[in-house]
């Protein structure tokens, strides 16, 4: 037991991928969820769920390991990938069929090495068209993406940003973000 409530044992458990990274649940649909493994991303249906399931939807191309994926978060009709490929796919999701239409690609250096947290691309969570991820590009900064794989923003500040941050976060109703690096760090851009 832990503490006085017994710890709840799993209805149901399942081998998806060799290494999952990320597990995200659609925001509308509760019984979707994403998962991101090695080289395979998929969605799949918890209804359904047995051993060895095939995802519902396939989210294909990834040459390298997949580091996230995430729906958008008010439809949850993109989701964005991180893949040690050097690549943000992002994905149609608005009709779960078998195969999901990669919507824009984005070449960015994914590479953080052994020593940083790996880039996780993460969505704002007042929409569904715009993201922020981590960047090894000097000066160091925070770059948020449009779901068309545009630049909108590079959130960087000379004076006090000097590392890499890997790990990102919106704000859910204010227009900041913040970002964290390996040395504890917090940077917070606001509007």
């Amino acid at each position: 037991t832990w503490g006085r409530t017994p710890i709840p044992s799993p209805e149901i458990s399942v081998d998806l991928h060799s290494k999952t990274r990320t597990v995200h649940v659609h925001p509308v649909s509760r019984q979707y969820f994403v998962a991101a493994g090695e080289r395979n991303v998929g969605i799949y249906d918890a209804r359904q769920l047995k051993s060895r399931s095939q995802p519902v939807v396939a989210l294909n191309g990834h040459s390298k390991s997949v580091a996230s994926a995430y729906f958008s978060p008010v439809t949850g009709n993109r989701v964005v990938t991180t893949c040690a490929d050097d690549t943000l796919r992002i994905f149609g999701t608005h009709c779960l069929s078998a195969l999901a239409p990669v919507l824009a690609t984005i070449r960015h250096n994914n590479k953080t090495g052994r020593w940083l947290t790996r880039f996780q691309a993460v969505w704002d969570p007042k929409r569904d068209d715009c993201f922020v991820v981590g960047s090894m590009t000097r000066p160091r900064q925070i770059q948020a993406f449009h779901a068309s794989g545009e630049l909108l923003h590079s959130f960087l500040n000379e004076d006090y940003l000097n590392s890499v941050c890997s790990i990102n976060s919106w704000h859910p109703t204010r227009f900041l973000v913040a970002g964290g690096n390996s040395s504890g760090r917090l940077h917070v851009f606001k509007e």
